[in-house]
């Protein structure tokens, strides 16, 4: 897509995610784009088109079969778009599409929108996964990224190189690096998954968290078979908690037993693993793995158990310690020195920027470690 191209051609982008929404925005930009929306919307009131509204004045009409909300708006470069706000139906969505391709109005993605309105590539990413995430928390640590505060990290980065201050620059590329920890989970959750016997409590405890009966819940042992994620936020940032098999070593069920090999290798991957058990097994529990959180479950039904220092003794029934639980979750997940402090700073929220930048470190030690590393850093900057 060529400068003069898109000052000829007309597009459309769809601004809302391509499902089921309570509403879908779409954006009509390039060349003559009001006199196209104009040709085909039809005003509620008056007889107005859109070409004689007031920029960022909002008209109810319908485009093609679907009930709008319409209003121009001045582009950055100066030109005037048109976003059209209505119903989130497939259905309708296409009908719009299909309506203005009939007036050779090409359709392209955000990030093709983006790029021609000279956003760069650091700040395209940002805003895909900001539009993806779901948890307050973790949207504001994003929108600080979308507004470039990635960029300014790596532009003093590229100040220190260019000083010659080595030591610094790979002080501070190191300290961002630590980031992507945790920064490349913002968008997609971080994943917890809940482990113990079969009946110590994990789907009731997803319940609780979830607020709603998410899973079913059985005396039956061997009742979840299969991986069920439930997708949460806590404390402002998203999990995604996994509810699984119980773990026993000896099973006549090979459905079952397939649920075990499942669960076994999900906790392989989590970004956190909760052991639970029953409020008895406190010294079967001390063989835990170094960062995982115990939990001593079912405590309505029992005398309160006097717990080791670092685990937690809970009841998803009654609520007991549960806030104290999430709260601890949050901070194996999202130390302390990285979550409040780092809300203002640079976060690396995306892999392919944390590999381009693993490079950048790389390039720092060798004979030519400036120079080198300062271009690599400066094609990142401009892409």
């Amino acid at each position: 897509m060529t400068e003069d191209s898109i000052s000829k051609a007309i597009y459309v982008t769809q601004f809302t995610a391509e499902a089921s929404g309570a509403i879908a925005v779409l954006r009509i930009w390039g060349g003559d784009a009001t006199g196209v929306a104009d040709r085909l919307f039809r005003p509620k009131y008056g007889h107005r088109g859109l070409a004689q509204s007031q920029p960022g004045e909002l008209r109810l009409g319908w485009f093609g079969i679907d009930e709008v909300v319409a209003l121009v708006i001045p582009a950055d470069s100066g030109d005037l778009e048109v976003e059209i706000q209505g119903h989130g139906s497939p259905i309708l969505i296409k009908s719009i599409l299909q309506s203005l391709k009939e007036k050779n109005v090409t359709a392209i993605n955000q990030d093709q929108y983006l790029k021609a309105h000279g956003v760069l590539w650091l700040e395209r990413k940002a805003r895909e996964h900001f539009n993806r995430v779901n948890a307050p928390k973790a949207a504001e640590v994003l929108w600080r990224q979308v507004n470039g505060a990635i960029r300014r990290t790596l532009e003093r980065i590229q100040a220190d190189l260019k000083d010659g201050q080595k030591e610094s620059s790979m002080d501070l590329i190191d300290k961002l690096l630590m980031t992507a920890v945790w920064g490349t989970r913002l968008s997609r959750g971080f994943t917890v998954a809940l482990a113990g016997a079969p009946n110590v409590g994990k789907s009731t405890l997803v319940n609780a968290l979830a607020g709603f009966e998410r899973v079913l819940v059985s005396p039956i042992a061997g009742t979840t078979r299969d991986l069920v994620d439930v997708c949460l936020t806590i404390n402002g940032w998203p999990l995604v908690v996994t509810d699984m098999a119980g773990l026993r070593d000896e099973t006549t069920d090979l459905l079952e037993a397939s649920g075990i090999a499942l669960a076994r290798g999900r906790q392989n991957v989590a970004d956190l693993v909760i052991r639970l058990y029953g409020p008895d097994e406190i010294e079967m529990a001390k063989t835990g793995s170094g960062n995982d959180l115990v939990v001593f479950t079912k405590q309505d039904l029992t005398e309160e158990t006097v717990v080791p220092e670092g685990m937690l003794a809970i009841s998803a029934r009654s609520g007991q310690g549960i806030e104290t639980f999430m709260a601890r979750m949050i901070e194996k997940l999202i130390p302390e020195n990285h979550s409040d402090k780092q809300l203002g700073g640079a976060v690396i929220y995306d892999r392919e920027i944390e590999s381009e930048l693993r490079e950048v470190r790389s390039l720092m030690n060798g004979e030519q470690s400036t120079n080198l590393a300062s271009l690599y850093l400066s094609e990142l900057l401009q892409r």
